[in-house]
């Protein structure tokens, strides 16, 4: 109990322990390794937190991965298969209402698989796509959003309600293209509510 109160740095001690208890040496050996003087140390109990115990392994899980049940007793842990939380699962299984138009085969011109040819309405909403060159990324990508909300004025007239950015992606221009012109393209695709009675 002294040496414990020692090593946590307790400066509250009894006399009574102090007298009965031999003082620790800090250079000492521990875990019952011998000591200098040629004493045996015994090693000192381990200290668990309370609460349950923690159960090992289940060795069935071993067997279930192919793993025969001597490897995973010799040290070596099973894995537990990576598991998608909720959010990730619903993610995957279902695309946006805005993306389930926009099944494509890949495109031989360069642009995005999301790319669409021409303004479409559906489900209450206007979508199109659109395009523009700048200097650096950014400057793309702010270009084809502004692009995007023309195109949306010019299709629904000055009433646009609920405008999204469903895809936005910018890409470098070939090397040698333009040397002092546009290095990036950056391409929108857009949707907003679509102008009553369509």
């Amino acid at each position: 109990m002294a040496l414990w109160s020692g090593a946590c740095g307790s400066s509250q001690r009894s006399g009574a322990l102090e007298a009965d208890a031999p003082q620790a040496d800090a250079t000492a050996p521990l875990n019952g390794e011998r000591a200098d003087a040629g004493e045996q140390k015994e090693p000192e109990p381990e200290l668990t937190p309370p609460g349950p115990p923690v159960a090992p392994p289940v060795a069935s899980i071993a067997a279930s991965r192919g793993q025969d049940e001597g490897a995973a007793g010799a040290g070596q842990r099973p894995r537990a298969p990576r598991q998608q939380g909720p959010a990730q699962t619903a993610a995957a299984e279902q695309p946006p209402d805005d993306t389930a138009i926009l099944v494509q085969a890949s495109r031989t011109d360069g642009r995005p698989e999301w790319w669409i040819d021409g303004p479409v309405h559906a489900d209450g909403r206007l979508r199109i796509a659109a395009e523009a060159l700048g200097q650096d990324v950014l400057e793309a990508r702010r270009a084809a959003v502004s692009a995007g909300r023309r195109a949306l004025e010019r299709l629904a007239g000055a009433d646009i309600h609920d405008e999204r950015v469903v895809y936005a992606t910018v890409r470098p221009l070939p090397r040698g293209a333009s040397p002092s012109g546009p290095r990036f393209v950056g391409y929108v695709l857009m949707s907003s509510a679509a102008p009553d009675g369509e």
